[in-house]
């Protein structure tokens, strides 16, 4: 096997973060619509497929206590655990529970940057001009970014030259996203996802988000 050389940005858990990747943190989502009674078989089944970190949906509609219980009962799985966070208070809710950090809005996650020092952050935009900000501001947290893969064919070319810029123009470690890409592509999902994770390497992202929110991408 080929060896990898590739300077560590930080740790989630005890997995290693690539500034540039490859390797990539392979995270998966357990969707909003699981119940909350499968949430830990769920996390379990995820960790088990070869989740490297598990990241808890959220729906704005919950009480913020609700993304507390679920972080409480992913953590059972034994794996590193990130809470989606719609506002503050669901971030501060998760923290609190246990998250090692939080997925959320760049511009959400630069008016929590008090509650988030330390912590893990993944934060999205489509500007990288927001994405840079951030990457100033919240210099005191192992930040990912995410310049978001649009739904072909409505942009994701050019979100793809966004991540071409991202690459060389900051420093954090970026996620690839294929969300969008694969819950709206209706066709083959497996063979879109090893499409996708050769475009994520070659984008030298250093993490990879996959989810289940729809009955096709499924295990």
């Amino acid at each position: 096997m080929p060896s990898l050389s590739y300077e560590e940005a930080f740790r989630v858990g005890d997995r290693p973060v690539a500034r540039r990747g490859p390797p990539l943190v392979i995270m998966s989502e357990i969707d909003p619509s699981v119940p909350s009674s499968r949430v830990a078989e769920t996390a379990a089944r995820l960790s088990g497929d070869g989740a490297d970190v598990v990241i808890v949906g959220a729906d704005p509609s919950w009480r913020p206590e609700e993304i507390a219980s679920r972080v409480r009962e992913a953590l059972r799985a034994g794996r590193p655990v990130l809470a989606e966070a719609p506002n503050e208070e669901f971030a501060e809710r998760a923290l609190e529970a246990g998250a090692e950090g939080v997925v959320m809005a760049a511009a959400m996650a630069l008016r929590a940057g008090d509650l988030l020092s330390e912590k893990v952050v993944v934060a999205s935009s489509g500007d990288i001009n927001e994405l840079s900000e951030a990457e100033g501001r919240l210099s005191g947290s192992r930040l990912i970014l995410d310049p978001v893969v649009e739904v072909p064919p409505l942009g994701m070319v050019r979100s793809l030259s966004r991540y071409l810029e991202a690459s060389s123009r900051l420093r954090s470690p970026i996620l690839f996203s294929a969300a969008d890409v694969t819950e709206d592509v209706e066709a083959d999902t497996l063979g879109v996802h090893a499409l996708l994770s050769l475009m994520a390497v070659e984008l030298r992202a250093s993490a990879y988000l996959v989810v289940e929110e729809t009955y096709k991408s499924y295990g």
